[in-house]
């Protein structure tokens, strides 16, 4: 039993020593999406209170409620996290063809290549075969690999909400107005909060990155470490594209959930399917490891 825990510790050293890069790259990316979230949010009120001082612009806009703009104090916790977690709808032929401005996920794509990218290196640069012999177990070596790998990558959400707080109002709240003026989600469900904000909009992202990880992993102990980048970084890119719950990646997109569309996932369907796969990999793991030729 000693000697797994030393493994573990091992591992866990190695996992924060080898993708400390990556942890400051992700404090650089969130740092930079909450400061551009924080400024559209701040030019749609300014936005709003013109309109509102001129009759004729308001009578234009019966839709809007500008009372929710008299007591501004900025966007709320629930408002942070959706835009760094909220990824895109699908991105159809018809918008591809047409001048339909189409709002690149920044932070879906940013989030997508530091995960694959740490991932990708975490099974060989972040320990080594000579640790199999020292712990006699296979199975050990690589399922204390697979916990600091999920260890990491929840790290990396953590980052990243807790950047959207330090931000944020300290509200738990979600603005309508910030759905729809800013990040042109139409229908939300503004019952999100306490524990299920964070719940539904980190959390759950956070099951579904560590589901595609998952894949790499399997792929890179099967093949090799590039072709499971590739793997990785498709599977993301696919989901941009393909809304369907069989591409995990599309539970990385919290726009994509029932609470804000209304052909969206079904968040205990996205769970389900997520923890079947991580099992369905792990276990896939323990039998390539154990008949893998690890001198060559």
């Amino acid at each position: 039993m000693k000697r797994y825990i030393r493994l573990f510790k091992y591992d866990f050293k190695n996992t924060i020593r080898c993708n400390y890069l990556m942890f400051i790259f992700t404090v650089v990316l969130a740092v930079i999406g909450c400061m551009y979230f924080k400024g559209k949010v701040h030019n749609n009120y300014e936005n709003m209170k013109f309109i509102e001082s001129r009759q004729e612009l308001k009578d234009a806009y019966p839709d809007i409620d500008f009372s929710e703009y008299d007591n501004y104090k900025g966007a709320g916790i629930a408002d942070y996290q959706l835009y760094m977690f909220r990824g895109m709808d699908k991105i159809t032929k018809r918008e591809l063809n047409s001048n339909t401005k189409i709002e690149i996920p920044v932070m879906f794509i940013g989030m997508a290549v530091i995960l694959s990218f740490m991932t990708g290196k975490f099974l060989f640069k972040n320990g080594n075969y000579t640790t199999i012999v020292r712990t006699k177990s296979r199975p050990a070596w690589i399922l204390s690999k697979l916990i600091c790998n999920m260890l990491a990558i929840a790290f990396v959400y953590i980052i990243t909400a807790f950047t959207g707080w330090i931000f944020s109002n300290k509200e738990v709240t979600l603005g309508i107005q910030t759905c729809k003026g800013i990040m042109g989600i139409d229908r939300a469900d503004l019952n999100i909060t306490g524990f299920n904000v964070i719940l539904i909009m980190v959390m759950l992202p956070c099951l579904s990155a560590i589901a595609v990880a998952q894949i790499q992993i399997m792929i890179s102990l099967a093949v090799n470490e590039i072709a499971a980048f590739v793997v990785s970084i498709g599977i993301y890119i696919f989901s941009v594209f393909y809304k369907t719950m069989w591409l995990p990646a599309s539970g990385c997109m919290v726009q994509r959930f029932s609470y804000f569309m209304d052909s969206g996932f079904d968040v205990k369907s996205i769970v389900f399917y997520d923890i079947i796969l991580i099992i369905v990999c792990v276990i896939a793991d323990i039998f390539i490891m154990r008949r893998k030729n690890i001198l060559d």
